[in-house]
C-alpha cells in the first residue's frame, strides 16, 4: 500500500503536482470498513497504538508582556495588550519613580512554533524568558502579576520579586490598586 493510499484511508486529500504546475487532486477509493471475521487465516488484525502526545492537553495561546524601565520590570499577561501596556507603564513608573520616560516592552507568545505545546515545554520557554528579562533588567523592582507567577516554575522567579493580583483585576478595582500601591510604597519609596 503506498503513502497516497494510507492517507486517503485516514481521510486526507491527497493532492499532486501536475508537470505543467496546475494542482491535481488524486481520488482514491475509501477502504472497506468490513473486518475480516473472526479467526480469518487471510489477514492480520492490526490494532493502532494510541500516540502518547495525543494524549497530552495542549496549553491554550497566551502572551506575557514585559515592560522594562530603568530601576524596574514589570511582566504582566493582559487580556488587552494595548490598554495594559499604557497602565503598566504607569505602574512600573509609580514603582520606580520614573516618570516620563519610555518602557522598553517585549511579548513573549505561546505557542511558538517549532516547541511542542505542552505544559512542561511552556514552563520551560516561559522561565527562560522571565530568567533573561529579570538579568537583562538588572534591577531588585520586580513586579509579576499572579498569571504569570502560575505559569512559572517558583524556582525561575526572584525571591523578592512583588507578586501582583492579575493586571486586568488591577485595572478595574480600586481596592487592588490601592492595595498594591500601598506595598510598592511599603517596599520601595519610603
Amino acid at each position: 500500500m503506498d503513502t497516497a493510499q494510507i492517507l486517503s484511508e485516514l481521510g486526507v486529500t491527497v493532492w499532486r503536482l501536475r508537470i505543467d504546475g496546475r494542482a491535481d487532486e488524486t481520488v482514491l477509493e475509501p477502504a472497506s470498513n468490513e473486518h475480516p471475521a473472526a479467526g480469518s487465516a487471510d489477514e492480520e488484525t492490526v490494532e493502532e497504538p494510541v500516540s502518547a502526545v495525543s494524549m497530552i492537553p495542549a496549553v491554550d495561546a497566551f502572551r506575557v508582556l514585559s515592560l522594562v524601565s530603568e530601576g524596574g520590570l514589570l511582566l504582566i499577561q493582559p487580556t488587552d495588550v494595548r490598554a495594559g501596556r499604557r497602565f503598566g507603564a504607569e505602574l512600573l513608573a509609580g514603582a520606580t519613580g520614573n516618570w516620563g520616560k519610555d518602557c522598553t516592552q517585549l511579548i513573549f507568545s505561546w505557542p511558538q512554533q517549532g516547541i511542542e505545546n505542552t505544559e512542561s515545554s511552556m514552563r520551560k520557554a516561559l522561565g527562560a524568558f522571565v530568567e533573561k528579562q529579570v538579568a537583562d533588567a538588572a534591577t531588585d523592582r520586580v513586579l509579576i502579576t499572579r498569571e504569570t507567577c502560575e505559569r512559572v516554575d517558583e524556582n525561575r522567579l526572584p525571591e523578592d520579586a512583588l507578586r501582583l493580583p492579575g493586571i486586568d483585576e488591577l485595572m478595574i478595582s480600586g481596592e487592588l490598586k490601592k492595595s498594591t500601591w500601598l506595598e510598592i510604597s511599603k517596599r520601595w519609596l519610603q
